[in-house]
């Protein structure tokens, strides 16, 4: 695989990435430099993961192993997921000992602030890491699980266009200078949707995946309503508009999706994050929904260079607002079998 161009200005370390099972496209990501961590499920118990693509590479520790072991040869950060929405029906001890079977690992993330302070009391040297499942969306949140232990959070992806609360989030390093701010950039969610939170305990609990009464289908949620602007809407950041963030510290890694993508998929995000620009379809970057409005492509390189800038103006969001209709006319298209 080749390295992705990208300029001097751009070799920072900033990107959180997903574990798919392909331990050649991790070694060949970690190769560009680009790379801060490695976030990976454990055998499935301890995540709220869709199955992946290859369960059995994950049930086998050595390969686990084998993964943190890379992690920790090029100075990458590997991150054990513990983030199923509630642990409460869960053992803690054999959750820690999932932790304890991996050496050099070096953080976890946990969704339950109930379980938040165990685990760092339990495990001091690891970087007990606040999932975007606890939706830490202000500073009032943020500070009690910062006391409790936390050290980086990954903030609910609505919070990626909500410049105010970003301002006020990064300003709590002077109290919490362990403070690690990352953000979800490829989330296919809608902007504050109210079915994303149950999502995550659908894909974990087996009798809700079960249910077959139609107005209970995870799949289905609220997508089915929007528009073709709404696509714009949902809270995702470009490639390009990532240095948008970091030159005002919001951010200090972004958090790239999904463990259940197949490799291609998968290497064409990372490619197109790492060099910082992308010239083709952004869906193929920002997933978008089967209810989606159907036959639409989103040309990336047609935003214009204000977006990040004005899209986190609240005003943008009001009812009767026409700028993300404005920018649907700039860069959604209609692909070459639909016209």
């Amino acid at each position: 695989m080749k390295k992705p161009a990208m300029s001097a200005k751009r070799k920072t370390a900033i990107f959180s990435i997903p574990f798919n099972g392909d331990l050649r496209l991790m070694a060949w990501a970690v190769s560009t430099g680009r790379v801060a961590e490695i976030y990976f499920a454990g055998d499935g118990e301890n995540s709220s993961a869709l199955p992946l693509r290859s369960p059995q590479w994950l049930k086998d520790e050595r390969g686990l192993q084998s993964l943190v072991n890379l992690c920790a040869q090029n100075g990458v950060k590997s991150n054990l997921l513990c983030n199923q929405a509630t642990l409460y029906f869960s053992d803690p001890g054999k959750v820690f000992d999932t932790v304890r079977s991996l050496k050099n690992l070096d953080a976890i993330t946990v969704s339950d602030p109930y379980y938040l302070p165990l685990f760092a009391r339990e495990f001091p040297n690891l970087d007990v890491q606040a999932s975007i499942i606890m939706e830490l969306d202000n500073i009032h949140k943020l500070r009690w699980m910062l006391q409790l232990g936390a050290g980086s959070v990954v903030l609910p992806i609505y919070v990626n266009r909500r410049e105010s609360v970003l301002k006020e989030i990064k300003n709590l390093k002077k109290d919490f200078p362990r403070l690690r701010i990352k953000l979800l950039a490829n989330s296919t969610c809608l902007y504050s949707c109210p079915f994303s939170n149950w999502h995550y305990d659908a894909m974990v609990y087996p009798e809700i995946k079960r249910r077959k009464v139609p107005a209970c289908r995870p799949q289905d949620c609220g997508m089915r309503f929007v528009t073709p602007e709404d696509t714009l809407r949902r809270p995702f950041i470009r490639p390009e508009d990532t240095s948008y963030y970091m030159r005002r510290g919001y951010a200090d890694a972004f958090k790239l999706g999904f463990r259940t993508f197949e490799t291609p998929a998968l290497r064409r995000i990372l490619e197109a994050y790492f060099s910082g620009k992308y010239e083709g379809d952004l869906w193929e970057l920002v997933k978008v929904h089967p209810n989606f409005p159907p036959g639409l492509r989103c040309e990336n390189s047609g935003f214009p260079d204000d977006f990040a800038k004005k899209a986190m103006r609240p005003e943008a969001y009001a009812q009767h607002s026409s700028y993300f209709k404005h920018i649907a006319a700039k860069v959604l298209r209609k692909n070459a079998k639909q016209k």
